[in-house]
């Protein structure tokens, strides 16, 4: 449990002050379409009993499935799909919105790197997916969390991994979209559960159970899904594969780039095209909050090949809760085999 004084027991001129900053620089940059938001559930996070700011609305939307109670406020820094979160910088606005939270949730990594940073200066208390636990205003900046994969590099070769029921990770490798992964998701509410119910001293505080039963419709769902054969233009549907019949066949290489957060090789395009071109393809991913030219011409591909595409998102939109999100996008590849 964090040892940084709960929002309870502030004093209110540092809320206040906390809240005009983060009012004034909100509305200074609203005007050019900033996707920073305030409180999303609960009370304004000034009036709270405890704040909870996450990253994205993957992880409000998570933490809502857990957190039922009007004294707890839960933010989202990057509330909507309309921003790629791996370039996200935040703004003064953000920042005093986490500079004033008793819990950061995060999936960890680089991928959020800026808001887990600040707990080294906040003392608020951690909850991150990748990272794994919580941390009481931990430093991340020691971690190595490197993208260096263990790939043969070999451009025509796929990457062809099988996702059965049974689950695995490809080896060696480290996937910052840990949010479609399930078993991250139940860890995340369970240890979000135990840190809002210690916070608040109140055993009644949060609740899993409502997630984990949606966590368990979901598998079920996934059931439904055929043995397509899926190749991805940007590494984000991994943790939606787990648990499916489902094949990976991105070539190795154009993964490899995607995981490095790299430009793709020539020969690693044309490889990616051939596959699509070659009738041994049932899917395209693709994820358009990290579009780019590559991108968009392997839909343009897949579009005149016959090629089903489905979007997974990095986000969902302001209007949608994650877990839906995350149901219908299993429900579009159920529906293709």
């Amino acid at each position: 449990m964090s040892t940084r004084t709960p929002a309870r027991d502030r004093g209110r001129a540092l809320r206040a002050a906390a809240a005009a900053l983060a009012a004034a620089a909100l509305a200074a940059c609203s005007a050019q379409g900033s996707v920073t938001a305030g409180g999303d559930r609960g009370p304004a996070p000034e009036d709270a009993e405890l704040s909870i700011v996450a990253s994205t609305k993957v992880w409000s939307d998570i933490a809502a499935h857990v957190v039922d109670d009007d004294r707890v406020a839960i933010t989202a820094i990057i509330a909507g799909n309309d921003a790629d979160p791996h370039s996200y910088e935040p703004t003064a606005a953000d920042m005093a919105l986490v500079e004033d939270a008793d819990v950061l949730l995060a999936g960890g990594g680089h991928y959020d790197v800026w808001l887990t940073r600040a707990a080294g200066d906040t003392g608020a208390t951690v909850v991150s997916a990748l990272d794994g636990g919580d941390r009481d205003g931990h430093d991340h900046d020691d971690h190595d969390h490197g993208h260096d994969q263990d790939h043969d590099g070999a451009t025509g070769g796929h990457a062809d991994h099988g996702h059965g029921a049974g689950g695995h990770h490809h080896d060696g490798e480290v996937n910052e979209h840990i949010w479609y992964d399930l078993d991250a998701l139940a860890r995340v509410g369970a240890e979000l559960e135990r840190v809002v119910d210690g916070e608040m001293d109140d055993p009644d505080a949060a609740d899993a159970a409502d997630l984990e039963e949606r966590i368990a419709e979901i598998r079920e769902a996934k059931e439904d899904v055929g043995g397509l054969r899926v190749a991805q233009t940007h590494p984000i549907a991994d943790g939606i594969l787990e648990g499916t019949a489902m094949r990976e066949v991105t070539p190795a290489g154009f993964r490899s780039s995607g995981l490095s957060e790299s430009t793709p090789a020539a020969a690693d395009v044309n490889a990616m095209l051939r596959l699509i071109e070659s009738g041994d393809l049932d899917v395209l991913v693709d994820a358009p909050q990290t579009a780019d030219q590559v991108a968009k011409r392997l839909v343009d591909a897949a579009h005149a090949a016959g090629v089903p595409v489905i979007e997974v998102w990095e986000s969902p939109s302001a209007e949608e809760d994650f877990l839906d999100l995350y149901r219908r996008t299993v429900d579009e590849f159920a529906g293709i085999g």
